[in-house]
């Protein structure tokens, strides 16, 4: 007798907008096996998982009301509900990650992992004595136990994505009891530094090689397949919300290694940065100490960049050392306690080359303006139904709401970035509808759009696949080409851009190193 899929699909659809983004003809999930996804952005692998745990129903077929689009067996019992079986599935994604870091009463590491425990979204009663040492050894098991008393809202991506793979593999091994339990990774990884990457790895190769009936049965999308654990062996393949390839990871990591289009240039006649800044520093930290909740994450700080020696800084550390902290200190986010100060003279000598609204506000605007910046978090904040063209705008006047003053100065260099990146065809189009690949470079043309003396790019390439990946930093080093100055944070130093110059590594909220990139401690090779 043949065993009964735990999840399975027939014609499944999913539907917004009037538009198919995901169907699944038919895929059937055996018991004991584990599976990777590999797709392009927007391939669908998002939608997929979201499917797979309940968060999205498929469309019913209205000539086939009777007919099961998906089907769950976890219990014993085969269901088409999800409801009864979603303690059993555990799902760790960016959209969950984003949701934490909103909260107004922002939970605390122990206490998030702790939730798992119930399978609720918080921590809702007081765990007891023996509950707490389960929820403290997998914190241990993680090397994340600094994080227990850390606000989900102060910890870096990498952070919280740990924390929140603890709170998933806690409520499975609560709800695995009698039955089987899945445990759904969407990028995983992302965010992580290597040996938070390699201990996350560890524990998912420890899953995937249990014979235990009890350990999670593992679905992991990723757009790096060398991260893909030894015990996983089977993978789907996603293009255009379809499976088109079901097979090993092994030859679904050669059907995925197609390029994306590559931007080698900049629009014409544009130029980047600015005579009048010439000979000024674009920035200078002086003693900067920024605290969070009351503690010092940054400790008296000082570093500097000049205008002069063309110059491109890489910043580069552990999950919590600092390196978004800093960012943010620049962007005028966070402010120096007393007695330390941030200071943009090449801002400061050279005004914004494009008109202001009637409500400009001097010093940190201004600065703000001369500045562009990139992040997953920043992408997280924006306007789903903005536009692509109007978002593009937005850079001029370091908002994320467009304002009704463009020029048709303006509106010629917004068109003009847009067809660059290739993304004039999608300019009306809602950003909520890009994919992650296409909202990136959506982010990067705003960036540049006003001229920017300086870029701060946040692990602006987490999240993307191998192709945009590698159009993202052709554009980039393009974009320097023509004058672009940028300060760039990651966590895979091994995919730096060519540009990179320098290096800033930073431990425990200090910098350990500040010099070329020839002399970085930090290993740059995978």
């Amino acid at each position: 007798m043949n065993p009964t899929p735990l999840v399975a699909f027939d014609d499944a659809r999913i539907i917004r907008g009037g538009a198919t983004i995901l169907h699944i003809d038919s895929f059937a999930w055996m018991p004991g096996q584990h599976w990777t996804i590999l797709g392009r952005n927007g391939a669908g692998k998002s939608t997929f998982l979201e499917l797979l745990r309940g968060d999205i129903a498929p469309v019913q077929d209205p000539d086939d009301p009777m007919r099961a689009a998906r089907t769950y067996c976890l219990d014993g019992v085969v269901r088409t509900a999800p409801g009864p079986v979603k303690p059993r599935i555990g799902l760790v994604s960016p959209d969950m990650q984003e949701r934490y870091r909103r909260l107004e009463n922002p939970i605390r590491g122990r206490e998030l992992a702790a939730s798992g425990l119930d399978g609720g979204p918080f921590l809702y009663r007081r765990p007891s004595t023996e509950e707490w040492a389960r929820v403290d050894a997998v914190l241990e098991e993680l090397g994340i136990t600094s994080l227990a008393s850390v606000s989900a809202v102060n910890m870096s991506q990498g952070q919280l994505r740990a924390v929140l793979l603890a709170r998933a593999v806690l409520a499975l091994r609560q709800a695995a009891a009698g039955g089987h339990s899945l445990l759904l990774l969407d990028e995983v990884t992302q965010g992580l530094d290597r040996t938070a990457r390699r201990r996350v790895l560890d524990l998912i190769e420890r899953i995937a090689a249990s014979q235990d009936e009890g350990s999670p049965r593992l679905m992991m999308a990723t757009h790096r397949p060398d991260e893909i654990p030894a015990g996983v062996g089977h993978a789907l393949v996603f293009e255009h919300g379809r499976i088109t390839a079901r097979t090993t990871p092994q030859e679904a990591a050669a059907l995925y290694a197609a390029q994306a289009p590559r931007v080698d240039s900049c629009p014409q006649g544009v130029k980047l940065g600015d005579s009048q800044a010439t000979g000024k520093d674009l920035v200078q930290v002086e003693n900067a100490t920024v605290l969070l909740e009351g503690a010092p994450v940054l400790h008296g700080v000082s570093w500097r960049m000049t205008t002069d020696t063309k110059e491109n800084w890489a910043v580069l550390g552990r999950n919590g050392a600092g390196k978004s902290t800093f960012l943010r200190l620049l962007l005028g986010e966070l402010p120096a306690a007393p007695g330390g100060s941030v200071r943009m003279p090449a801002a400061e000598a050279s005004p914004p080359p494009w008109p202001l609204p009637e409500q400009e506000r001097p010093g940190l605007w201004r600065r703000k303006r001369r500045l562009g910046f990139v992040s997953t978090e920043l992408q997280s904040r924006i306007e789903q139904e903005l536009t692509v063209f109007d978002l593009v705008s937005t850079g001029f006047f370091a908002s994320l709401a467009p304002f009704d003053v463009l020029s048709r100065d303006m509106l010629d260099r917004v068109s003009a970035w847009l067809e660059h990146f290739g993304l004039d065809e999608i300019s009306d189009k809602e950003f909520g509808a890009l994919s992650t690949g296409l909202a990136r470079r959506v982010l990067l043309a705003r960036a540049l759009v006003h001229d920017p003396l300086l870029l701060l790019l946040d692990e602006p390439c987490g999240g993307l696949d191998s192709g945009s990946r590698e159009a993202f930093l052709a554009a980039l080093d393009a974009a320097v080409r023509c004058g672009a100055r940028y300060i760039y944070v990651t966590h895979y130093p091994e995919e730096l851009p060519e540009t990179a110059t320098h290096v800033l590594v930073m431990e425990h909220g200090r910098i350990v190193y500040a010099g070329p990139r020839e002399g970085s401690p930090v290993r740059m090779e995978p």
